[in-house]
């Protein structure tokens, strides 16, 4: 007998039947995956395009073989308690089997401190781990866990530019991430990567039932880019849906949001308030544009690093200072305690990029921590297999391609595209990301990003690929991205709940520092600008985390 679960999509799946013995009986994509599985074991895995999460149980050689797909985009989770190998597609799926205990994995709270995440392979809960991406392992009852076989990574750019090419595979990455039996909708933020997908789907030309959604802030206009997205459906002509969230309606849904929550995760409220939007319009399928930043140089990752690379002699002379600096730099505040950091830390284009990603700094985690030593070193917040993953980025040919590496293997895989999965799902919606296309990615990845490009107007190389069709109103902005009014809610309707929060922390965290968390609050206070919304929140988003699925240190 044999089990199969098949957990994504598969998008190439009809161009694979011809390599069955047989036409499947389904006209779905599990059946042919399941069948090649079979036919082939896991060398079928590198041909598959899509986003999957897999597990077949073979019961007459009593084994497991477990897959994940390449980015990362669907999750599995693992444990082994005693003689049971618990995996699932959430944490809190396997805490709801009552077969681990409920017990925070202290030694990831830093980790998380530093970053407003939690990175894999670690979780949030002790002896639970994440599953890597690109990778499959053989394990079972009664067979002891095979090291996880890696099926994909990424290598040198050895190309320039081909517009035309990139245009046609964008053009089929989007075609093959319309194929479902459901109406599809298109989170449109009016931004370059979302836009250049609607501009793709309409040239398909098909009669299929395409809405594209913008969620649009009336009493927040700074955080509100409703012109944009105007600009671009207008131009379309697919049905339009804009939902306006007030406020007291994302208030609302805070809590909400909250309770979805699979992991701590500074970020995610966003997907969570427009997957619900969509989920209200009747949409079971949405598409989105994450993952062109990460391809295409849209963070400011891509120019900030070789400008500071410049400097990086001398800020390294400068040490003989850097006590003098951390007594005048405020671990409260964003910039003051980097500067420290980026002095005192940084003797590779790895840790720049993590000292760039940085929520809070080594002295104010070691001040909310005492018995976590001020660290020198930044690689010691994350976890070692973590760190070879990384660092092998760094044998990369040109500097353009390490930090893509770094961005799709850190912040998006361990942050955005966990996010955009438990968030989506707690609506209903079946998330798709065309960008990390195998295909699509494969091509953009193999052409060398230009050098020096102009952050004030990021991913020009991509939008030659559009000509005209992308109108200069969307592609001659700065990056805005889709974010939230935290600050304000922090400093008016949310903050006795939050400042309640944190002071609740220390109870389950006996190792912090109440009077530092104190401090934090009165920082805030005084300027929240200074300090930075998203430290306080990651606070009382792991302190709400903690009491709602009642864990202990």
């Amino acid at each position: 007998m044999k089990a199969f679960v098949f957990n994504g999509e598969c998008y190439n799946y009809r161009d694979l039947i011809a390599q069955l013995d047989e036409p499947p009986h389904s006209s779905g994509d599990t059946e042919v995956v399941f069948k090649l599985l079979i036919k082939y074991g896991p060398d079928i895995l590198s041909k598959l395009n899509g986003m999957y999460a897999l597990a077949l149980w073979n019961d007459l050689e009593n084994q497991l073989l477990l897959a994940r797909d390449r980015f990362g985009q669907k999750p599995i989770y693992t444990v082994r308690v005693k003689d049971l190998f618990i995996f699932a597609s959430e944490v809190r799926s396997i805490l709801a089997s009552g077969l681990v205990p409920r017990k925070i994995n202290m030694g990831i709270i830093p980790n998380y401190l530093r970053f407003g995440f939690i990175s894999g392979p670690e979780t949030i809960i002790k002896g639970v781990s994440l599953f890597p991406s690109a990778s499959y392992q053989w394990a079972g009852s009664s067979r002891a866990e095979k090291s996880h076989i890696k099926t994909w990574s990424i290598g040198n750019a050895t190309s320039n530019f081909d517009t035309k090419l990139l245009r046609d595979k964008f053009n089929a990455a989007s075609k093959r991430h319309q194929i479902s039996d459901v109406p599809i909708g298109l989170f449109l933020s009016g931004g370059i990567d979302s836009s250049a997908l609607a501009v793709a789907m309409a040239q398909e030309n098909s009669s299929r039932r395409i809405v594209t959604i913008s969620v649009v802030f009336p009493d927040n206009a700074a955080f509100s880019e409703k012109p944009f997205a105007d600009e671009i459906s207008s131009q379309i002509g697919f049905e339009h849906i804009e939902i306006e969230m007030t406020g007291s309606d994302m208030l609302s849904g805070i809590h909400k949001s909250l309770a979805a929550m699979d992991q701590p995760t500074m970020d995610g409220m966003n997907t969570w308030i427009i997957s619900h939007a969509a989920k209200n319009a009747g949409i079971k399928v949405a598409i989105t544009g994450l993952g062109g930043d990460e391809l295409f140089g849209g963070y400011p990752s891509f120019g900030d690093i070789p400008q500071i690379l410049q400097w990086l002699p001398l800020i390294r002379g400068m040490r003989c200072i850097s006590p003098l600096v951390h007594k005048m730099a405020n671990p409260y505040h964003r910039r003051s305690s980097k500067v420290w950091d980026l002095m005192h830390s940084v003797n590779t284009v790895l840790d720049l990029y993590l000292v760039r990603k940085q929520l809070f700094s080594s002295q104010f985690i070691s001040k909310l921590i005492p018995e976590f030593a001020d660290s020198d070193d930044i690689l010691e917040f994350l976890p070692d297999s973590a760190v070879k993953e990384l660092s092998d980025f760094l044998e990369l040919s040109d500097l353009g391609q390490i930090i893509r590496g770094f961005e799709l293997s850190h912040f998006m895989r361990d942050c955005l595209l966990k996010d955009c999965d438990v968030f989506g799902m707690s609506a209903s919606i079946e998330i798709r990301v065309p960008f990390l296309d195998t295909e699509f990615s494969d091509v953009a990845l193999g052409m060398r990003l230009p050098c020096q490009e102009d952050q004030d107007f990021p991913k020009q190389c991509f939008v030659k690929c559009f000509g005209s069709l992308l109108p200069d109103k969307i592609v001659k902005r700065p990056k805005q991205g889709f974010t939230l009014p935290f600050e304000k809610w922090l400093s008016e309707d949310l903050r006795e709940e939050c400042e309640s929060g944190l002071r609740q922390l220390p109870k389950r965290l006996q190792c912090f520092n109440p009077q530092v968390l104190e401090e934090l609050l009165v920082h805030f206070r005084r300027n929240p600008k200074r300090v930075g919304a998203f430290r306080p929140w990651s606070l009382f988003v792991l302190s709400d985390y903690m009491e709602r699925n009642d864990l202990s240190a």
